[in-house]
């Protein structure tokens, strides 16, 4: 791929966000994208304009053909190939221009190479946000840490302090090889109600490099528009009778809390000895009165926030499933499986009766490029509610932002974590005491497998977890006995860890896997069958209940989608942790174009 192609694919990103933002008619929203901007240094690759007028997120766009080479203090400092100003030397330069009227910037370098392992600053980056911060900034200056601050600072000519003002705004967007961003570009493309699939990303970036040719260097929203119109790229799909959709967000309409069945809302499906979604005895434990207790009261008031916090498997989405149905069972109830299907729905007035908004793993939906957004527009709804609302989240309990940091100053999560400051939190216990264990086996035993989990779980209380076959799952992946089938899953958990939300791309998959199979599987893989068998392998259900990457529903609503795979949570949670320090240079930048290297 070529380095302008590549550059070209982030324009269209942004074209893409311009167009999208324009038909949610949200605030402060990219009205313009621009290109190789005067005025801005090394960072006017990429440039988007927010409503206020002014271009306020530089970027640069770096491709490297061959990107073995890590981005770290070595790479960043060397000079360029005529001896002038490191990269780094010139974004500082660039900055220090473009702020020096005391104007508000947010800055990025965007490529495909990734991060340098062994190097100290790099190690605390956010992969979330890109940011160095605040990580960078801890401990003291004889530390390994303080000494790598010394040495960035006297590079680019900054005092300590400087730099940490820089680096509170530069973001770095790393690993971005061709298939995984293209990846992301689809998403967007999907979420803004467009065709996503190769030939409609190709079909944008063709119509960029006219405009970069045509000597054109901010692309407008009416631009953006029109070359959607007569490129042909609208979606031309209808939704079922029972579901509402606008910019290709899919979501059940609002129906009694008592009509959802529990396994669409979340709840994990559990072994049993018979066909069929039973589910075990609920066993009320302490947490159950004081999540009630909540529901109540919010009941009453009319309009507020619960979230039930606990790890994967834990029980906490059949905790609040059957909190709802005991304490609102009259209500209606309103999945959002998505950001921007929550915005949807709230942005047409769907809410007129007393209404439960189910945000089922609420960490993922505020994770999506919508999240803050929606957040905000929870907050605006639960201000002035049109009629009783409570907003019923699980989350995990890990935070949002990383240790330390002060999300609240940062745009991206200051929506989110306004709403969660105003939640009732209810924490999920994740193991069950005696009483509760004796308790569940006197109701269980109509089922061997039910008894068989009890009994296993009596080791450490982990009951919902065996009913789950989660410690099955994750001995399947850690010893498994299929590399292909174990690359490919482990392919999906690096995604995850590079901050792609929703369904995965079998093809991005396919290209991605390659990289985790040591060139002695790789000169062994059928070319034919290897993905087919390895998928097979991924999917397969552990105890008839659970499998590494489950299918998920298709863009239309109607049957499974053809292309489309997701993670198991299980996989995500417990995988991705023993993965940090880990380097994503063999997954990603050793992928090019499915060819095997």
């Amino acid at each position: 791929m070529a380095g302008d192609t590549y550059q070209w694919l982030y324009v269209w990103e942004g074209c893409v966000q311009v167009y999208k933002d324009a038909l949610d008619g949200v605030r402060g929203a990219v009205v313009a994208v621009g290109v190789e901007v005067t005025g801005a240094g090394n960072l006017d690759d990429v440039v988007y304009y927010y409503a206020d007028g002014k271009p306020t997120r530089y970027a640069q766009v770096k491709y490297a053909a061959d990107a073995s080479t890590a981005v770290g203090e070595e790479y960043l400092f060397k000079p360029s190939a005529d001896g002038g100003p490191s990269i780094l030397q010139k974004i500082t330069s660039s900055w220090q221009t473009l702020t020096r009227n005391g104007e508000q910037v947010q800055l990025a370098l965007l490529t495909n190479r990734s991060p340098d392992p062994a190097d100290v600053l790099f190690k605390g980056r956010d992969t979330r946000t890109g940011l160095l911060r605040p990580r960078a900034d801890r401990q003291g200056p004889r530390s390994e840490r303080g000494q790598a601050r010394a040495r960035w600072a006297a590079h680019a000519g900054l005092d300590e302090a400087q730099l940490l003002e820089l680096l509170d705004v530069l973001e770095f967007h790393l690993g971005r090889d061709e298939p995984l961003q293209r990846t992301l570009v689809s998403r967007l493309m999907q979420a803004a109600g467009l065709q996503h699939d190769e030939q409609a990303i190709m079909t944008g970036i063709q119509w960029v490099t006219q405009q970069v040719i045509g000597g054109k260097r901010e692309l407008s929203l009416t631009d953006i528009r029109a070359a959607v119109s007569e490129l042909g790229l609208l979606a031309h799909r209808s939704a079922g009778p029972d579901t509402h959709r606008r910019g290709e967000a899919l979501v059940a309409r609002p129906r009694p809390v008592t009509a959802w069945q529990p396994d669409r809302l979340g709840v994990h499906r559990a072994v049993q000895e018979h066909d069929g979604m039973k589910l075990p005895p609920y066993i009320e434990r302490d947490h159950d009165g004081e999540l009630r207790n909540h529901l109540h009261t919010l009941a009453d008031r009319g309009a507020g926030v619960v979230v039930v916090r606990g790890d994967s498997c834990t029980g906490k989405t059949r905790s609040a499933w059957e909190a709802a149905a005991a304490c609102v069972p009259d209500w209606q109830l309103l999945y959002p499986k998505s950001a921007a299907g929550l915005r949807s729905c709230l942005q047409t007035n769907v809410l007129a009766c007393p209404t439960v908004i189910w945000l089922d793993n609420a960490h993922h939906l505020f994770a999506e490029a919508d999240g803050n957004r929606a957040a905000e527009d929870l907050l605006g709804l639960l201000e002035q509610p049109p009629a009783p609302i409570i907003v019923l989240a699980t989350m995990w309990p890990a935070p949002l932002d990383a240790p330390g940091s002060n999300p609240k100053k940062k745009g991206r999560t200051r929506h989110i974590h306004s709403l969660l400051d105003l939640a009732r939190t209810v924490h999920q216990p994740r193991a069950f005491d005696t009483p509760g264990l004796n308790r569940f086996e006197d109701q269980a035993r109509g089922d061997g497998q039910w008894t068989q989990a009890a009994a296993q779980a009596r080791a450490n209380g982990e009951l919902c977890q065996r009913l789950a076959a989660a410690p099955e799952l994750l001995d399947r992946y850690r010893h498994a006995d299929h590399a292909p089938g174990k690359a490919v899953v482990t392919a999906a958990v690096e995604a995850r860890r590079l901050g792609v939300r929703g369904p995965l791309p079998l093809s991005f998959l396919e290209h991605a896997a390659l990289g985790y199979l040591s060139p002695d599987h790789r000169r062994k893989l059928n070319r034919q069958t290897w993905f087919t068998d390895a998928l097979a392998w991924a999917q397969a259900p552990v105890k008839d209940v659970v499998s590494c990457l489950p299918g998920v529903l298709a863009p239309d609503g109607i049957g499974e989608a053809a292309d489309l795979v997701d993670l198991s949570d299980i996989i995500e949670q417990q995988i991705a942790p023993e993965r940090w320090g880990l380097s994503l240079i063999i997954n990603l930048a050793a992928v090019s174009g499915g060819r095997v290297r």
